[in-house]
């Protein structure tokens, strides 16, 4: 049936991205870095301007060519298909806030082709080995179709997209998008890794719940996986092929944003990337849809995302060699220090 699904996808997908040469998108912002460096964040916050970028939609990505807006009868029925999916993510909505009609990572549509590089396979064991990810220009062409199918006519918004995933492939997706703005988030691996660690685990906790609760404890304890060694080596290999590609290609467009900039002051850093983009000026009402996101998120009352090194079996001292090639880059910001314990 899966093969079946992606036949279908690929087959609608390319006759559709046909009938809309004329709509190719050619330059696109696309946000990039670790997992847990504020990629999410800072997608939303981008996205509060939609006068003037386009963004990904979960259903979108899953499904390329259900048309948007959608009628009340087909949103109920792809609410009601993708109802596993909202149920996992209201699970680990204080780690990671995602919704099923909301903007969204590009990862499916990466997994539409032949497979993409996604961290929860990988530490769940669900895929092959990590030295076999190399997405091709060839998945990236298809990648390219899926948005072009997407677009509605006449649309001139230009796409904003987001996904660590890119990491793995940045000469591919480059080749796909000559004329794309890579915006690169930091934060120091060691907390990246707790945090992604964390998060895996409440996804499989939010994933198997019903199967957790019929097992006996001992048993549950031994299918439980573990999470740091897989983690660490994703983010290591992702960060190195990232690191090497920019060390080839030192043209590249890319701005560098520390997830602490991110925090402290939000709205620098959205105008230094219009700037960086070439996106014009920032409008009022776009800046304003801004300020009143950031400030509902900072007086959001769900529960606080704490999580510790030593939880998880991280020692910094691994994690700080694994990652020297990263952390010793030159665009590496100097002023990303540790947070975790």
């Amino acid at each position: 049936q899966l093969v079946v699904d992606l036949l279908m996808t690929t087959t609608t997908t390319t006759t559709t991205a046909k009938k809309r040469e004329e709509e190719d998108p050619q330059d696109p912002v696309v946000i990039i870095g670790p997992q847990r460096s504020g990629t999410t964040i800072l997608l939303e916050l981008l996205g509060k301007d939609s006068t003037r970028w386009r963004q990904l939609k979960t259903f979108e990505a899953t499904l390329p060519v259900v048309p948007e807006p959608l009628t009340a009868t087909l949103r109920e029925a792809v609410h009601e298909w993708l109802a596993g999916t909202e149920h996992v993510l209201d699970e680990v909505r204080h780690i990671h806030h995602e919704r099923w009609d909301g903007p969204a990572e590009c990862r499916a549509l990466l997994e539409n082709g032949v497979g993409a590089p996604y961290v929860l396979w990988y530490v769940f064991g669900a895929t092959r080995s990590i030295d076999d990810w190399q997405t091709s220009t060839d998945d990236y062409a298809f990648y390219k179709a899926q948005l072009g199918a997407l677009l509605q006519t006449h649309d001139r918004r230009r796409w904003l997209l987001k996904d660590p995933a890119h990491c793995f492939s940045l000469d591919a997706l480059l080749e796909a998008f000559p004329k794309a703005t890579l915006v690169w988030t930091h934060r120091h691996p060691a907390d990246v890794a707790a945090s992604l660690c964390s998060l895996m685990q409440g996804i499989w906790s939010a994933t198997l719940r019903e199967e957790r609760l019929q097992r006996r404890k001992s048993k549950e304890e031994s299918h439980k996986p573990t999470y740091d060694a897989a983690v660490v080596e994703y983010l290591a290999t992702m960060l190195d092929r990232a690191v090497e590609f920019r060390a080839r290609h030192p043209e590249a467009r890319i701005i560098d944003v520390p997830m602490r900039d991110l925090r402290e002051n939000p709205m620098k850093v959205i105008e230094d990337i219009y700037d960086f983009a070439e996106a014009g000026p920032l409008a009022p009402a776009a800046r304003d849809a801004m300020l009143a996101f950031l400030a509902k998120e900072n007086a959001s009352s769900k529960k606080r995302h704490t999580y510790d090194l030593a939880d998880f079996g991280l020692d910094r001292d691994y994690i700080n060699r694994r990652f020297a090639n990263y952390i010793n880059a030159p665009f590496f910001p100097k002023e990303v220090v540790l947070e975790s314990k």
